[in-house]
This record gives C-alpha cells, sequence and structure tokens, in this order.
C-alpha cells in the first residue's frame, strides 16, 4: 500500500470535500515506518496525508473505547478537505 490519499482544495465553504466509506483506520508496520492509513469498504486501502495524522491517531483511540462498549465507529463516511488552508476530515455518518 503506497498510495496517497488525495484531498481536495476547496475554494469555499459551501464546497463539499471528498466523501469515503471508510471501514477502518490504521498504522501500518508501527515499529517502523508508523504510516497511517484508511481502509475503505471496497477494501481499498490509502496513506493518510501528513496533515491528517493526528486526526487519525485520535480517532484510533476513540475506536480502542468504542469496541470496550461493543460498538464500533466504522463503517463510517468521512469528508476529506482542504479549506482555508488547513487540511481536515470530518465524519459526517456513523453506523
Amino acid at each position: 500500500m503506497n498510495i496517497l490519499l488525495k484531498v481536495p482544495v476547496l475554494a469555499s465553504a459551501e464546497e463539499k470535500g471528498l466523501v469515503l466509506d471508510v471501514a477502518a483506520v490504521g498504522i501500518e508496520n508501527p515499529a517502523t515506518t508508523g504510516r497511517v492509513y484508511v481502509r475503505l469498504t471496497d477494501g481499498s486501502s490509502y496513506h493518510v496525508p501528513d496533515g491528517l495524522t493526528d486526526w487519525a491517531i485520535a480517532l484510533l483511540g476513540v475506536q480502542q473505547n468504542q469496541r470496550a462498549e461493543d460498538m464500533s465507529l466504522f463503517p463510517c463516511k468521512v469528508e476529506f478537505g482542504v479549506r482555508d488552508g488547513r487540511m481536515y476530515a470530518e465524519i459526517l455518518e456513523r453506523p
């Protein structure tokens, strides 16, 4: 897996970013590369851009807590984009 997720740059708040059906977020080879990825419900996977690494790691922590309560964040729809110079990822829908 070496495809980097292409996050669109949005010109205004009215524009929608890239909406994907995310099945999982994970860390590839934590002992070595530690690259964060998203796996989509269609089975494809993408590395997360550096600007979203903190978001993905925080999401992994939330997912760990949800699993302890027999709940899951995934699958979910996530919107990715860059607005006003800031990269973002926002969960739109959860199961």
